[in-house]
């Protein structure tokens, strides 16, 4: 089954990347790494149960459909470090990692399960261009990087703080979220520009055969501020921006 739903699906998601020029080795690549997250991922409990046709369009084809906006493919261009706090499976880092072999990827993930998972991802498709961290995103000896990447992690607002751990001035943030932020909510407007940030603009793709429309919002850290980031003792103490989302 996880065969038939690669040959089912890939074509259609390379046709919706026809834009974008792939690496000749990157489709067997992502094919190893979809059977690898279906195998061993789902068994563990790293992504939910569930229809196989849904888990490819969830994850493979969530975390590179942004390719096809033109906003995100210049970033891509222009960057040449990225960072994926909070990683997981590996979802968007690895694919991407496979799609741009030329840049430099650091993948943090606290759980040491996740973080072995990835490693053996590496081994089973030689993915030479991804740095692992075994850590907490504030507890990392980091590189300051030009791209951020977010993708089911915390709240935006959690997740900007600890941004400022990692990026570097000008840099940008990608934040995979389904809605955009409530227009009245003045605090969160507040708290982004206060940590230093900028929403550049938000951008929208479906996936296909699913009817859901995807989002994923752009942040330029335009002044990095004095104030912030703080400790994520502190963090925690403040209970409104983890509901904030």
């Amino acid at each position: 089954m996880v065969e038939v739903t690669w040959q089912k699906n890939w074509p259609l998601l390379k046709e919706r990347l026809s834009g974008f020029p792939m690496p000749a080795s990157s489709q067997k690549s992502l094919k190893l790494f979809w059977q690898k997250l279906v195998e061993d991922a789902l068994t563990y409990g790293f992504i939910g149960e569930a229809d196989f046709h849904i888990l490819f369009w969830r994850h493979i084809a969530d975390s590179i459909l942004p390719l096809t906006l033109e906003p995100i493919q210049e970033i891509f261009l222009r960057s040449k470090t990225f960072a994926d706090l909070g990683s997981g499976a590996g979802l968007p880092v690895v694919p991407l990692a496979i799609l741009f072999p030329e840049k430099i990827f650091y993948s943090v993930e606290a759980m040491q399960k996740r973080i072995k998972f990835q490693q053996e991802v590496q081994s089973l498709i030689s993915l030479q261009n991804v740095i692992l961290q075994n850590s907490r995103v504030e507890e990392t000896i980091n590189h300051p990087v030009d791209v951020v990447l977010f993708r089911a992690f915390l709240k935006p607002l959690v997740s900007l703080e600890l941004t400022l751990y990692w990026l570097k001035q000008n840099g940008k943030v990608l934040y995979w979220r389904s809605k955009p932020w409530e227009k009245d909510n003045q605090f969160a407007k507040t708290r982004v520009k206060d940590l230093g940030f900028r929403l550049l603009k938000r951008e929208s793709y479906s996936l296909q055969n699913e009817g859901e429309v995807r989002g994923i919002e752009i942040y330029e850290l335009k002044q990095q501020s004095k104030q912030y980031p703080r400790s994520w003792k502190k963090i925690k103490k403040e209970k409104q921006i983890f509901e904030i989302g």
